[in-house]
């Protein structure tokens, strides 16, 4: 009787190799939509629309969406991402502008194929994924990139109905006190003092003493905006907070340390 074997264990080369297949199938699926044997140029489509649609959502729906991309393929979504700058705010035109200049393709070639890949990932992603990115998008955008650009009453697989986001010329309203909305600011803004705490202690953990207010203008860029982050400025209150740890800090190193001023944020 032969002696039992045991399975080889799965290695991270065979995951490599499992993430590359599943990306080839979701490219194959574009393809066989879009209507070219072309995988390559599948590819160049498809890497185009995910660039596009990525830098016209907020942060959390950018996220939400890359979740459901396969490996190789959420590397290409966050591939040249800035958080700090999204969502880009544009019309039809030029989203036919961003997908025909990164594709490769014209215009009018752009405009026919973006609805179609929105249709291959429709197929390939968690039923409601689409009518979830619709709604994100204003109405002016929904028309183009739906699966069924132009048709009324346009369904997705789920087979519920798509509403889209409001205009960008309507005024967004002010989340209520207690809201996520609210609620995810405060998160984010803890997020970035305890940033700069860590960034401080670890600085001045290694340094040594005489060297330590050295390191008190990097934890400090990391509590107040930078000029590559326009429109990111904090509230009065936390910019306040920020300059009373600045003045602490620096006490913690040599007098006379340099440390940068805080920027006043916008009315």
């Amino acid at each position: 009787m032969a002696a039992a074997t045991n399975p080889r264990p799965v290695t991270a080369i065979d995951a490599l190799g499992q993430a590359e297949r599943t990306a080839l199938e979701w490219i194959d699926t574009v393809a066989d939509t879009v209507g070219t044997p072309d995988q390559g140029f599948a590819y160049r489509l498809l890497r185009a629309w995910l660039h596009a649609v990525r830098d016209r959502l907020e942060v959390d729906g950018a996220a939400h969406l890359g979740a459901q991309l396969p490996l190789l393929l959420r590397g290409i979504w966050y591939d040249g991402w800035r958080p700090s700058v999204v969502p880009v705010k544009f019309g039809p035109e030029q989203l036919v502008s961003r997908v025909s200049a990164e594709a490769g393709v014209d215009p009018v070639e752009a405009r026919r194929v973006i609805p179609l890949v929105t249709a291959a990932l429709d197929r390939r992603w968690a039923p409601g994924q689409t009518d979830h990115l619709l709604t994100q998008l204003p109405a002016s955008l929904r028309e183009l990139v739906a699966p069924d650009a132009g048709a009324p009453g346009s369904r997705t697989r789920s087979g519920r109905p798509v509403t889209s986001a409001p205009d960008d010329d309507a005024p967004a309203p002010t989340p209520p006190a207690g809201s996520p909305e609210r609620i995810g600011t405060l998160e984010r803004t803890v997020a970035r003092l305890v940033d700069a705490l860590s960034e401080l202690v670890r600085a001045i953990e290694a340094a040594p003493a005489n060297d330590a207010a050295a390191h008190v203008p990097r934890a400090y860029r990391v509590l107040t905006p930078q000029p590559s982050e326009p429109g990111k400025a904090f509230s009065r209150n936390v910019v306040d907070a920020a300059h009373h740890a600045r003045t602490l800090l620096a006490g913690l190193g040599e007098p006379g340390a340099e440390v940068p001023r805080a920027r006043a944020p916008g009315p």
